[in-house]
C-alpha cells in the first residue's frame, strides 16, 4: 500500500561520483477493496514538493529527507435513482452514497387510493419488497420503482324513510362503475337521486351515475332523496242542476292545505260538504277543511 512496484527500490545514499539516478514513486494507496484511497503528489524536501526527484544534484549536494506526500481521494459516489409512479414521500430518501455510508433502509411512499405493495428494481425479486436496505459497502449504482394496489371501498345505500333494500356496492380506487339502480320507494313520493347526507346537503349523485374514486377506502352511505308528488283535488258538482264552478286544487303529498269554500249552488238545497264517492258512501270532508295526502299522485 504506496510502495515502490515490485522489484524496485530506492537508494540511499549518493555522493558525487554516483551515476545520476531518478526515484521510483511509490503506487496509491489502496483499501482492502482495491479502491485508491490515496495518491502520491511528490517527494517533499523543505518547502518544495517535486514528482520528479534526480540525484546527484552537483548544485545541492549533501543529505536529503525526502517526504511522500499523498493527496486524499474521495470514494466513488453512486448513484439510487426512484419512480414514485405518482407517489409521494414524507420523508425523501437518499440519491446518492459511497461505500462508507451506513446501511440504510428506505421510507416507503403513499399514493391517494392506493396501498404500497413494495419496491422492485435492483437487486430485488419482485414487487413485494416492503422493507428494502442498502447496505454499507455496495458499490454500484441503483434504481427502484414503487408498486402499489388499488384500494376497494364500499358503498352503502340507505333508504331514508322509504322501503325496499339494496345489497352493499363494492368499487376499485381508479375505476369507473355505475351506482346500483335505485330500487327503494317511497309512498307519495318520487326517487331523487343519492346524497351523502341524509338532509340532502352532501354531494349528490344521480341514479345510476357512472362515478369514481367516492372514497379512497373504507366505506360511505348514501342516502335516498325523495320528493314528494304533486297531485291535484277535483270538485264535482255531483247535480244535474248544479251552478257555479271550482278550479283544481294543486297539492303536494305530505302538505296539508284547507280545501276552498264550495263554488257550486243547487236551487232548494244546502251543500254537506265533500266525498270522495259521489253517493256518500266514501271519505266525508267539511267545508273548508284541511286535507292531505288525498292521493299519491294524478288527480
Amino acid at each position: 500500500n504506496g510502495a515502490l512496484a515490485e522489484g524496485e527500490t530506492n537508494q540511499t545514499s549518493y555522493n558525487i561520483e554516483t551515476s545520476e539516478f531518478t526515484l521510483s514513486n511509490p503506487s496509491d494507496r489502496e483499501d482492502e477493496d482495491g479502491d485508491v484511497t490515496q495518491t502520491f503528489a511528490g517527494w517533499k524536501s523543505g518547502e518544495t514538493i517535486s514528482n520528479t526527484i534526480t540525484l546527484p544534484n552537483t548544485s545541492d549536494m549533501g543529505n536529503k529527507t525526502l517526504e511522500a506526500v499523498w493527496v486524499n481521494v474521495d470514494p466513488t459516489v453512486y448513484t439510487i435513482t426512484y419512480e414514485l409512479n405518482d407517489g409521494i414521500l414524507s420523508e425523501s430518501n437518499p440519491t446518492s452514497f459511497t461505500k462508507n455510508t451506513e446501511t440504510f433502509t428506505l421510507n416507503n411512499p403513499s399514493k391517494t387510493g392506493y396501498t404500497f405493495k413494495g419496491w422492485s428494481g435492483t437487486d430485488l425479486d419482485g414487487e413485494e419488497n416492503l422493507i428494502v436496505s442498502v447496505q454499507k459497502g455496495t458499490k454500484k449504482d441503483l434504481s427502484f420503482e414503487a408498486n402499489y394496489t388499488a384500494n376497494t371501498y364500499t358503498v352503502k345505500f340507505d333508504k331514508n324513510g322509504g322501503e325496499g333494500s339494496i345489497d352493499d356496492q363494492t368499487f376499485t380506487y381508479d375505476i369507473k362503475q355505475k351506482l346500483t339502480a335505485n330500487t327503494f320507494t317511497k309512498l307519495g313520493y318520487t326517487f331523487a337521486g343519492w346524497n351523502t347526507l341524509a338532509n340532502g346537503t352532501g354531494t349528490a349523485y344521480s341514479n345510476q351515475e357512472e362515478v369514481k374514486n367516492i372514497l379512497t377506502d373504507g366505506e360511505i352511505t348514501l342516502y335516498a332523496q325523495w320528493t314528494p308528488n304533486n297531485y291535484e283535488i277535483q270538485f264535482i258538482g255531483n247535480h244535474s242542476d248544479v251552478t257555479g264552478s271550482m278550479s283544481n286544487l294543486n297539492m303536494v303529498y305530505d302538505t296539508a292545505t284547507s280545501l276552498p269554500i264550495v263554488g257550486y249552488s243547487v236551487d232548494n238545497y244546502s251543500f254537506n260538504g265533500w266525498n270522495t264517492e259521489s253517493n256518500g258512501s266514501g271519505t266525508s270532508y267539511e267545508n273548508g277543511a284541511q286535507v292531505n295526502n288525498l292521493a299519491t299522485n294524478g288527480v
